[in-house]
């Protein structure tokens, strides 16, 4: 299952400080949509309405470099009604037949655009409903490192705590600070040679037996010296969850995060259990075929996470609205350190590899801010 998922930022990306003062102007965009192979974000705040760009592994959906090449190809940036203008963006990417997206627009809390398009099962030939649930993937991470931040706030641990006192891992001196940015060093178990493609991926794993599959790995570089993204350290993030609160990471984000917001349809789904709603992907190659089958207690805190495009809309308004975190810890939520800046330019917690710079259709006087998500979602082999 693929993912595309425009919002104020995920907690990959945040908004800037002066954004943060004048969130009731900014506009969020949240897709969800299906096909690719593995997980790609794309986010920006600027009041141009331009938007950086931040990828992971993966491939980009529309197949333009650039957004603004689709956006040039359907006339989009001459298009004067807004609704038209995001149905022609959509319509640019994904076609009526194959794997589809669902979009939903908000300006001060009211929704201005929200629809689907495309197939959910291109094989029946049902179509993508709005109500749909779609794998979140590492936007999951922005709502692990909430998790953590809250747990900070509560008094039960702090950035600075070591994942040495905490879960007693080899590697001790790791912070929870550079779990969070990507700088700890731990080796990433997604870049193990072979893993994500062969039978290790499908294994229904706890969180222990996860941890065992990098505990012992080689440390890629000294924690603390240079930035490396990195889906182990947020798998020890969500152990750590576990550890204090004794119970489930997921479990701890939906009751304590979620329902508190009125968010009932964002949770972490077994892949044995039925979902109504629930979209299963496909994998973009020369041909669209069934996605590889992964078993989803792996990305576990990573990126496990499903939801409804309402659903990331929603929690991306509280987040940043400042519902979820208090100002504090939402300002070390988006501000990077010396490693991360020296490494990024400015990257902040959990922030994404790669960026670049690419301009989106621009809404005059306002302040825009975007992220796109691509990942799979795997049918039973």
């Amino acid at each position: 299952m693929s993912a595309l998922g425009m919002s104020l930022g995920t907690m990959l990306l945040l908004p800037g400080k002066r954004e943060m003062k004048t969130i009731k102007s900014l506009v969020v965009i949240s897709v969800l949509a299906i096909p690719t192979l593995m997980a790609c974000v794309v986010t920006s705040s600027n009041a141009d309405g331009g938007y950086e760009s931040a990828e992971g592994p993966g491939t980009d959906p529309s197949g333009y470099e650039h957004v603004d090449e689709a956006l040039s190809s359907t006339g989009v940036a001459e298009v004067d009604d807004e609704e038209c203008r995001w149905r022609a963006v959509l319509s640019s990417v994904y076609e009526e037949d194959g794997p589809g997206a669902v979009a939903i627009v908000s300006r001060e809390g009211q929704t201005i655009f929200h629809d689907a398009i495309g197939m959910a099962d291109v094989e029946l030939g049902v179509s993508l409903r709005k109500d749909h649930i779609l794998r979140l993937a590492s936007v999951t991470k922005q709502y692990t490192a909430a998790a953590i931040l809250t747990l900070v706030d509560d008094g039960e641990l702090s950035l600075e705590d070591t994942v040495g006192d905490l879960l007693d891992y080899p590697q001790g001196d790791v912070t929870v600070h550079q779990l969070l940015n990507h700088t700890s060093g731990i080796k990433s178990y997604t870049s193990i040679p072979g893993y994500m493609s062969d039978e290790r991926v499908r294994r229904e794993l706890t969180t222990k037996e996860l941890i065992e599959v990098f505990v012992n790995e080689e440390p890629t570089f000294e924690p603390g010296t240079s930035w490396l993204y990195n889906n182990s350290g947020y798998i020890l993030l969500g152990a750590i969850i576990e550890k204090i609160t004794r119970e489930p990471w997921h479990d701890f984000v939906r009751e304590r995060l979620l329902l508190p917001l009125g968010i009932e349809q964002t949770d972490y789904y077994p892949d044995r259990a039925i979902a109504k709603g629930r979209v299963s992907g496909y994998q973009r190659g020369e041909v669209i075929t069934n996605a590889s089958w992964i078993s989803m207690t792996q990305p576990h805190a990573a990126g496990a996470l499903s939801g409804t495009a309402a659903d990331v809309d929603r929690w991306q308004r509280a987040l940043h609205g400042g519902e979820v975190l208090p100002e504090r810890l939402l300002e070390r939520m988006r501000m990077p350190d010396d490693t991360s800046r020296g490494v990024m330019g400015d990257a902040s917690l959990g922030r994404p590899p790669a960026l670049r710079y690419i301009k989106l259709a621009e809404i005059p006087q306002r302040s825009v801010s975007k992220s796109r998500l691509a990942f799979t979602r795997g049918h039973n082999a």
